[in-house]
């Protein structure tokens, strides 16, 4: 098998990380793959911002977990934060944070790091509090939040799930 095959068949979305730092090279080396990723008609409509400072993240997670009214919501422990933001005005702004998303958690799996991707801003992104908190962090409130990507060393191996066989269908 070879290496894009094994990446994508073995990357697992990680739920626990080590309190380890990642190195700054290999960040540069994952944000590269998002920024190679696929756009439409090569647009690059994406933006990302890193978090790293534990204090940031725990601002931030205590603001979207008022807002979720889940005191318990976390970022699963990962050293690094990634927000994938797009203009909603672009047509395939969403498509083409998606895109980055994906490469980034690829890169990141192949570096030895574990990610996941966090959804929550796209159900608590423009509550008052939690726009407040991102333009805080320079974050522009035109943007939408496409996802968070955790990044960081994982502290668990998940085994994969099982995977559904009605989902193709060849048209001959």
């Amino acid at each position: 098998m070879n290496e894009v095959m094994n990446a994508i068949l073995t990357r697992r979305s990680i739920r626990k990380f080590e309190n380890k730092a990642v190195p700054k090279d290999l960040l540069d080396q994952i944000l590269r793959a998002g920024i190679y990723a696929p756009s439409g008609k090569n647009r690059q409509t994406w933006r990302f911002f890193v978090m790293r400072e534990e204090k940031n993240k725990e601002q931030l997670r205590a603001v979207i977990g008022q807002a979720l009214k889940n005191p318990a919501y976390t970022f699963y422990g990962a050293d690094t934060l990634i927000f994938v933001m797009v203009d909603p005005e672009e047509v395939n702004g969403l498509a083409d944070g998606t895109a980055a998303m994906e490469n980034m958690m690829l890169a990141a799996h192949s570096l030895g790091l574990g990610s996941r991707w966090i959804n929550q801003l796209k159900y608590c992104g423009q509550e008052p509090e939690v726009k407040a908190a991102l333009r805080g962090f320079q974050i522009p409130d035109q943007l939408m939040c496409v996802g968070i990507l955790a990044v960081g060393y994982p502290d668990e191996t998940p085994e994969a799930k099982p995977r559904r066989d009605d989902l193709i269908t060849y048209i001959d």
